[in-house]
């Protein structure tokens, strides 16, 4: 690691570490939120998997790009985690959120074309992927 790169990691995590917050990204520095202590797995330290996924869904409700719905689609097919659960954690993450405007940003699936998608190589997912954000999104709008 760079020496500005470590003073940066210094810097963020001595005014942020104790309010719950960890770095993540490699050179594209940035806090993350967490409400769980983080899991040591054989590969070292990572964040806890309900905190993980609770940043994905905030990157879903926030920016809505085509590697945000595969993230989350990852989540509810591993059956670990259930539309609720997602919407919990969400809410738990960021406040702020609101059905409605989670609504808007499933919505915005529609607007994606499927080469989009091209580079991960998840052509045989992208119309299941649809359908379940289609019906997810009729859940958010009656909210």
């Amino acid at each position: 690691m760079e020496p500005r790169h470590r003073k940066l990691a210094e810097i963020a995590l001595a005014v942020a570490g104790d309010q719950g917050f960890a770095l993540a990204g490699g050179y594209a520095i940035r806090a993350d939120w967490r409400a769980h202590p983080p899991v040591l797995l054989d590969i070292g330290t990572v964040l806890h998997p309900d905190d993980a996924v609770a940043n994905k869904m905030c990157a879903l409700y926030r920016r809505a790009l085509p590697r945000d719905f595969l993230s989350v689609g990852t989540a509810l097919t591993s059956g670990r985690y259930s539309r609720d659960r997602l919407s919990s954690l969400t809410k738990s993450a960021d406040d702020g959120s609101e059905p409605r405007m989670f609504a808007h940003a499933l919505g915005t699936l529609m607007q994606i074309t499927d080469e989009a998608f091209a580079e991960y190589r998840t052509s045989d997912l992208i119309a299941a992927m649809r359908g379940w954000v289609t019906d997810w999104r009729r859940e958010f709008q009656t909210r």
